[in-house]
């Protein structure tokens, strides 16, 4: 008799762990709307800096502003891919005029030599100018390791693996802004810029949740024929 209560509590539990993961991942594909609804959107162009990271309702925004590029000191996203091919992405910190405030503004992406000896020319003219572009996290692993970046030769311009603001802050010596902006891809001086959001389609998180449903549905059908099978003993 216990035994058989045990079965249908276990049952009962896996029956609705896996609908919550059902219902979790049809929320994670509306947020997934929400996300890449804000990279198609041709939201209105801010012309200043705007305060925070762009981890919330910020990502995506447009922003326009006007300053300089500081060419001596770059850094290039290490292990960046486009179309199969392995290169860098480029990020130029970039003051705004009249001001103390610097941004990192990711010019694209280059390819780079198969075996990493050489670096590429990303040298940019140092002239005022106006650059647009949406605001973006920063590219972030799956697995993340503390000593990514440890001994890493000072070389400019310099390669890192999925730096945080606060790593690129320590090797510029520049407050930074908490984000990226993509540089728009009509904009000059840049390398290939096509911008896509990072992150999985809605649809296959609602693939996942048909999944974990289906799974749900199977679970109860198995245990309502064991209970009506114990009812007939």
């Amino acid at each position: 008799m216990y035994s058989r209560v045990f079965l249908v509590g276990i049952f009962l539990f896996l029956i609705a762990g896996f609908a919550s993961l059902g219902f979790w991942q049809l929320d994670r594909a509306e947020q997934k709307r929400s996300l890449f609804a804000a990279f198609a959107a041709q939201d209105a162009v801010a012309t200043q800096l705007v305060d925070g990271d762009a981890a919330g309702d910020q990502r995506y925004k447009r922003l326009e502003l006007t300053g300089s590029f500081a060419s001596s000191q770059q850094i290039l996203l290490d292990w960046m891919t486009h179309e199969g091919q392995v290169g860098y992405q480029v990020l130029t910190p970039f003051q705004v005029a009249g001001s103390d405030c610097w941004l990192l503004v990711n010019r694209g992406w280059l390819a780079g030599s198969p075996d990493h000896s050489q670096m590429p020319d990303v040298s940019v003219g140092e002239m005022q100018r106006t650059v647009t572009g949406r605001i973006d996290v920063l590219p972030r692993p799956g697995l993340q390791r503390a000593d990514r970046n440890d001994g890493m030769a000072v070389t400019w311009p310099r390669p890192l693996l999925y730096p945080t603001i606060e790593e690129i802050e320590s090797v510029l010596q520049l407050p930074i802004a908490g984000y990226q902006l993509l540089l728009d891809a009509d904009a000059a001086d840049g390398f290939v810029r096509a911008w896509q959001p990072r992150s999985m389609k809605p649809e296959n998180h609602i693939g996942y949740a048909v999944q974990w449903f289906a799974m749900s549905a199977v679970l109860a059908a198995i245990g309502i024929g064991l209970l009506v099978r114990f009812r007939k003993q």
